[in-house]
């Protein structure tokens, strides 16, 4: 198994341009140019393909046109037909119609707005609306729980913090005021 650092770039390329490790040649540099190479004759798996397509065409009794005017007026990108785009502004389903219309008539009976329009006024520390009551006497609080050690989960995540740590000579700092 590779390590982490190998699989995850944890900054842009820093050779990307002009930095001279993977440069390509110039005009200047004196390499082989325009030298004969060797023929072997057709790739076999493409002359496979050629003869599989003949083959096709003769069962078939049709050749296969491509790229031509006559077969661009008969196949079109369906996608971009204008009887295929997508509507932006689509009919309701009756479902839905007949939801919305019953929401309606509740919130008219009832005089109260079913839909939350407006953020929950309960929020925080300040709302005792959803308060929980004291636990009962003699329930049992502060005992002892075992530590089987760190989820290991934890420890791959940790082992990948600092190994990202050390590649970029960062270090992560989170809930501090320097990374506020």
């Amino acid at each position: 198994m590779s390590s982490p650092e190998s699989n995850v770039q944890l900054a842009s390329d820093p050779c990307q341009g002009n930095c001279g490790v993977w440069k390509l040649p110039t005009e200047k540099e004196n390499f082989k140019k325009d030298y004969s190479v060797p023929s072997f004759g057709a790739d076999p798996d493409m002359e496979g393909t050629i003869n599989s397509l003949k083959i096709a065409q003769k069962q078939e009794n049709h050749d296969l046109v491509m790229g031509t005017a006559d077969s661009k007026a008969k196949w079109k990108t369906v996608a971009k037909l204008a009887e295929n785009r997508y509507d932006m502004n689509p009919k309701l389903d009756g479902d839905v119609v007949s939801t919305f219309r019953h929401v309606e008539q509740a919130e008219d009976k009832l005089g109260v707005t079913m839909v939350q329009t407006q953020s929950d006024p309960c929020w925080g520390e300040s709302c005792k609306m959803y308060a929980v009551d004291e636990p009962p006497k003699g329930f049992k609080k502060d005992y002892p729980v075992p530590s089987f050690g760190a989820d290991p989960d934890m420890e791959g995540t940790m082992a990948s913090l600092k190994s990202a740590e050390a590649i970029t000579e960062h270090k992560l700092e989170m809930g501090t005021a320097a990374s506020k």
